[in-house]
């Protein structure tokens, strides 16, 4: 794995099914935002950068607002190029743990679990085409998918409503 890498927290969605930005939901005593940041240094990324827009931290605006992570993902890669690779991961995912990104990151080429393309491992190199669903980026980009060990299966949990939310509150 290359120092050079960076963390990115994809919060740019609208939360609608939430009717609370998720970013900022409260997730063991801190902001979501922080929590997932967290994991992401915890992981050994120390450059950390959030795509989207959340008031009171240092974000990169998508260009595009609202219209999927897939675009952000791209404009992210194309504006930081100067990093070797990324570390997708959604905000809405606190389950998440280093030792599944390091599954990710120990795949020179970039890659993703089957079946959920976030989180995912991205080299700047690779991404060349832009797409309008994250599974399609990564598939026309050559980016392959590895099994998630069955140990991590429970983590994979998108927290997109207020009883999901609940539900993973009181994991």
């Amino acid at each position: 794995m290359s120092d050079n890498n960076a963390g990115v927290v994809l919060v740019g969605g609208q939360s609608s099914r939430m009717g609370a930005n998720k970013a900022l939901l409260e997730y063991k005593g801190k902001p979501l935002i922080e929590h997932m940041a967290d994991i992401l240094k915890s992981s050994g990324l120390q450059n950390i950068i959030f795509s989207g827009q959340i008031d009171g931290y240092q974000c990169t605006p998508d260009d595009t607002p609202f219209e999927g992570p897939a675009k952000a993902m791209f404009r992210i890669v194309e504006q930081n190029h100067h990093y070797d690779g990324f570390v997708f991961v959604p905000i809405d995912m606190p389950l998440l743990n280093p030792k599944m990104l390091h599954l990710l990151m120990e795949h020179k080429d970039g890659c993703y679990f089957s079946n959920w393309p976030l989180p995912c491992y991205i080299k700047s190199s690779t991404l060349k085409s832009q797409k309008d669903s994250v599974q399609d980026l990564l598939n026309e980009n050559g980016i392959n998918s590895i099994d998630l060990p069955d140990q991590y299966v429970a983590a994979m949990v998108n927290a997109n409503t207020p009883d999901d939310w609940k539900k993973v509150v009181n994991l």
